[in-house]
């Protein structure tokens, strides 16, 4: 790990999806060509991030964590793209937070100075390289809901004791969730095993709370709003019995219900005399999207964030009178939170509003749009779709193109899945 690693200068080329090939171009070039995503440079599919849309949500979601006295350590699994985190950081995130080991070495060698692995670690391979990174002075805290999590550390210690033990998080969870423990009792228990251990140092809790079971809206957030009051109560027993003896860190908040998170723990500004580091790691947020997170609630003291995404696709064939087949598919965007949304159509350099287009499948390069008026579109029109769920639209694309509102394109984002 040099911590240094330059990630713009790597050559543009016949690897990059829908890129031109031109000889020489680096990532950090690409706005010298002058080169405009829909005037013929570029080949479609292509993936677009509006700059205007990103800039705007980056400075949302900074604004709402200053005004609330949190902080913000976002999911670099999103979009692992150190370029973008850095923009994050420079926004004032505190922290990247990643999945595991393999992505926390990504954003560890290109300059991440703090790391929260949101997860368990259980092999000893990735603890070493753990131990080793904090060694070499990036702050690194990961989580634990077994004993084995707890056992396993201590081994990793043992071996290089070096950086000392590793900071850990309990994590939290619920019934029909995700990883966690599941009662206040196994978290308490788990608190003291961790607080005995010579490996490991307790610093607070941790969970998930965006994939709340319930039948709608309404039902899912109260059921968070009881979730993140019982994670509470379990933080201050862990400080009413001296388990976590500096100030203990509460981090919650995907991208669903930041402002639910920050409701219920400000209230706990301290946690038995002890002032409460609440750690937000929403990461949609910074290019939100036109479908999963589009219908979502959250208040962030009245801003709303843009979406920052857009596919766009030809029109490849009109089969049937109410059916047109797109040149995209799920190898370019995201299906599993629903399919992309038609948005507009281009036509001879003109754009205007689709109505009446509704995705209705995907194959691995095809689209299926269903069309309520047959002259909606025509083989050759280019077609403006919205991604549902921005952490498996990134994936399908390792450098991405940065266009301004008339979609010249100022940069490009490299990614490292």
């Amino acid at each position: 790990m040099n911590g240094h690693a330059d990630t713009t200068d790597d050559v543009v080329g016949w690897r990059d999806k829908s890129f031109p090939s031109v000889a020489g171009v680096t990532v950090d070039t690409i706005a010298d060509q002058q080169w405009n995503l829909l005037n013929g440079d570029f080949a479609f599919p292509v993936l677009a991030l509006r700059r205007s849309a990103l800039e705007h949500n980056l400075a949302v979601m900074a604004a709402f964590c200053r005004d609330e006295g949190v902080e913000l350590a976002p999911h670099g699994k999103t979009h692992m793209s150190p370029q973008l985190w850095d923009r994050q950081r420079a926004s004032g995130a505190t922290a990247v937070t990643v999945a595991h080991v393999s992505q926390a070495r990504v954003f560890a060698e290109t300059g991440a100075t703090a790391i929260l692995i949101a997860n368990e670690v259980i092999d000893l391979h990735d603890l070493a390289w753990i131990q080793r990174t904090r060694a070499a002075g990036v702050v690194i805290t990961i989580v634990i809901d077994s004993f084995t999590g707890i056992a396993v550390a201590e081994a990793a210690v043992a071996a290089d004791p070096e950086a000392g033990p590793i900071d850990v998080l309990i994590e939290l969870g619920y019934p029909g969730g995700r990883a966690g423990v599941r009662s206040a009792s196994h978290a308490l228990a788990l608190a003291r095993s961790a607080h005995a251990s010579p490996g490991v140092t307790l610093r607070g809790v941790e969970g998930f709370e965006g994939v709340m079971p319930g039948e709608d809206e309404e039902i899912r957030r109260e059921a968070v709003r009881r979730y993140l009051d019982g994670a509470v109560s379990t933080l201050a027993a862990f400080v009413r019995d001296g388990l976590v003896t500096e100030s203990p860190i509460a981090s919650f908040g995907g991208s669903m219900y930041p402002d639910l998170v920050v409701d219920a723990l400000r209230m706990s500004s301290e946690v038995r005399g002890l002032p409460l580091r609440i750690l937000l790691r929403s990461g949609c947020y910074l290019t939100h999207d036109h479908g999963l997170y589009a219908g979502t609630t959250a208040d962030l003291n009245g801003a709303t964030l843009e979406p920052a995404l857009e596919l766009w696709a030809r029109v490849l064939s009109r089969p049937e009178p109410k059916l047109a087949i797109l040149g995209a598919g799920k190898r370019d965007a995201p299906h599993d939170s629903g399919f992309p949304v038609a948005l507009r159509r281009r036509v001879d350099g003109v754009e205007s509003p689709l109505t009446g287009v509704r995705v209705t499948g995907m194959n691995d390069q095809h689209l299926y749009a269903a069309l309520d008026r047959a002259e909606a579109l025509d083989v050759g029109d280019l077609v403006c779709l919205g991604i549902s769920h921005p952490c498996t639209a990134f994936d399908k694309w390792r450098l991405i193109p940065e266009v301004d509102d008339h979609y010249l394109v100022v940069g490009a984002i490299r990614t490292y899945f």
